[in-house]
């Protein structure tokens, strides 16, 4: 596939390895994919420490200015939104074959 979107995949870091399998099988050799998810406890971190043995990795913290103000409201009063950035707001994660 030229493009491989994922979304909240990362939570179960047992299978990160199958992850990335399953993506260098699928994709194109000039794909992209753009994987949506928030932190959470360092598992994206740890599955882009993975990854990258395969993949060039960007970080997009800012990619839409519709979810920054949403997230700059709910970081206002995490009291009544019960928000945790690490929890709630997904980070764009591009990656590309080296």
């Amino acid at each position: 596939f030229d493009l491989i979107i994922i979304c909240d995949c990362l939570f179960f870091k047992e299978y990160h390895n199958e992850l990335i399998e399953t993506i260098k099988f699928h994709l194109s050799i000039n794909g992209k994919v753009l994987l949506l998810q928030p932190m959470r406890d360092n598992t994206m971190n740890l599955f882009i420490s993975k990854a990258q043995i395969y993949f060039n990795t960007e970080l997009i913290d800012n990619y839409c200015d519709k979810m920054s103000q949403l997230r700059d409201i709910y970081r206002g009063d995490p009291n009544k939104y019960n928000y945790n950035d690490d929890v709630h707001y997904p980070i764009l994660l591009i990656m590309t074959f080296k």
